[in-house]
């Protein structure tokens, strides 16, 4: 018997209505917000990893660790090992709902996520389109695990954004955190997105399937161990268009030392002014405060005008290096050494103020000092600007 598109609809807001109701009657007793210029101390468990050197396993073992349910959020997703491991969590049991984008930048990536679709759909998840009048793309890259556990990271769900195999692959920041509060966030956000996405309608099987080949490459991958973190930190979720641009103003403004950039690519206008990104390291750099920024070589042809532009007023910029990872994919930002941003943003106009994004900001500086590390380790074999 086929089920009508509205009655799909219909049955999708059901099972919203239910997931939230399940939230708020289980969700613990939280105090009011405090006031936003007071920095608020919790208890924090974290997971600090980066691609291509340990990203699959730690993404691997928190999917296995999943009891209940898994909600995701994902610009594209095209990795034939990952898919596996949401379709054994689904034969143990676990409710898994993802929202995927529809129509992305690349027609290839429309390809590789409607097989994603496909295949989760088929092992039984709940698969979601998202909503593109609302936003421009929906390019967030997190997930929720048994409403304890969120995941945020800079990689869409692809082989080279998680590799299997640690020498080969994009240079990405993730970050793993069990708090109750901050996961509430996410789920909120992942909640209001569900309400207003459309429901994936299984057709026909995509012609297109992933390789199962694992590539290997010459990254000698000196990361392999994450960073185990227990603690009482400040950790600050962020999104776009909600609040992302006032909160990364915020953070480049409050440098004092330091501030280190890892982007896929800048784009030095927005629309007719400045990028306040690019304005704002300037400014810094005015007074005083080291600025370093690494880009992705590969997107020099929309990005060498900002390069330009930062290097003539006193930042040190720098070209990835494109023997050792496919794209230096990253959106990181790190602050004195002791703050750090994990998250999906571009610096672009479009993806700061038009799409779905997510970031944290983490204040710790063990944490920092182990994203520190990574970009050290870039910067010193990246290359300068001819």
């Amino acid at each position: 018997m086929s089920i009508s598109k509205k009655n799909i609809s219909l049955i999708a807001i059901v099972i919203v209505i239910i997931l939230s109701l399940t939230i708020l009657l289980f969700r613990p007793e939280t105090p009011e917000k405090p006031a936003e210029e007071e920095t608020v101390f919790e208890e924090y468990n974290v997971i600090c990893f980066v691609s291509p050197d340990n990203s699959y396993n730690i993404l691997v073992d928190v999917i296995r660790s999943a009891n209940y349910t898994i909600f995701i959020e994902m610009y594209s997703m095209s990795h034939p090992f990952l898919a596996k491991e949401l379709n054994d969590a689904i034969d143990r049991g676990v409710r898994v709902i993802v929202i995927f984008e529809h129509y992305h930048a690349s027609s290839f990536e429309n390809m590789y996520t409607e097989w994603a679709a496909y295949n989760l759909t088929v092992a039984g998840a709940s698969v979601y389109w998202a909503n593109n009048e609302e936003f421009y793309f929906a390019h967030s890259k997190f997930m929720v695990v048994d409403n304890t556990t969120v995941v945020v990271e800079s990689a869409n769900w692809a082989k080279t954004g998680v590799p299997v195999n640690p020498s080969y692959g994009n240079r990405e920041w993730g970050i793993v955190i069990r708090n109750e509060n901050l996961t509430q966030e996410f789920l909120e956000v992942f909640l209001n997105d569900l309400t207003i996405a459309d429901p994936y309608i299984l057709g026909e099987e995509p012609e297109w399937h992933p390789s199962l080949f694992v590539s290997s490459g010459s990254y000698p991958h000196p990361f392999e161990d994450p960073l185990y973190f227990s603690g009482n930190i400040s950790v600050e979720a962020m999104f776009a268009p909600d609040n992302a641009e006032e909160a990364i103003l915020k953070l480049l403004n409050s440098a004092n030392e330091s501030i280190y950039v890892q982007q896929n690519y800048i784009y030095l206008y927005w629309g007719d002014e400045i990028n306040p990104f690019v304005e704002a390291l300037v400014n810094v750099a005015a007074r005083g405060v080291e600025v370093k920024v690494i880009i992705d070589v590969g997107s020099m042809s929309k990005s060498e005008d900002a390069a330009e532009y930062l290097l003539a007023n006193g930042v040190d910029v720098r070209w990835s290096n494109d023997t050792y990872f496919v794209t230096t994919h990253n959106k990181g930002i790190i602050v004195d050494g002791k703050i750090v941003l994990i998250s999906s943003i571009n610096w672009s106009e479009t993806s700061v103020r038009r799409n779905r994004e997510a970031g944290i900001i983490v204040y710790c500086e063990e944490i920092a000092q182990y994203y520190v590390d990574v970009f050290n380790w870039d910067w010193i074999v990246s290359s300068l600007m001819e």
